[in-house]
């Protein structure tokens, strides 16, 4: 059985422009899906509280945006050290994250500008 929970936001990076060195600062909206898998506890009748997930994977997305109180709340992947700021590498990082708690933990990002995108990891 599986849980999901959404969470919708703004993420700023900055990426080396196509074909050239510069860095080009630009941001995208998107939903980042956290996905965990497991039984069904015959107790509550849930694989997890979704209520518990939704909380662990809002606070860990929000540790990574410098304005709380901004509307919109924005991420900004290059504030983040040790990764270089792709989209990839910041699900990989989230999942890295959430490890410890949900070890089977899966994450897609899904954004877009003129077209749409989606990106996931395989748990």
């Amino acid at each position: 059985m599986q849980l999901e929970v959404t969470e919708s936001f703004f993420i700023a990076h900055a990426t080396p422009s196509a074909g050239g060195t510069g860095k080009r600062v630009h941001g995208h909206y998107g939903h980042v899906t956290f996905r965990i898998s497991g039984r069904m506890d015959v107790k509550t009748g849930m694989v997890e509280p979704a209520s518990a997930l939704q909380d662990v994977c809002h606070s860990t997305l929000m540790d990574f945006v410098k304005d709380q109180d901004a509307n919109p709340q924005v991420i900004d992947l290059n504030a983040i050290a040790g990764i270089h700021p792709t989209m990839e590498n910041f699900i990989l990082f989230l999942q890295e994250r959430l490890r410890p708690k949900y070890p089977g933990i899966n994450i897609s990002l899904y954004w877009w500008e003129e077209s749409e995108y989606r990106v996931s990891t395989d748990g």
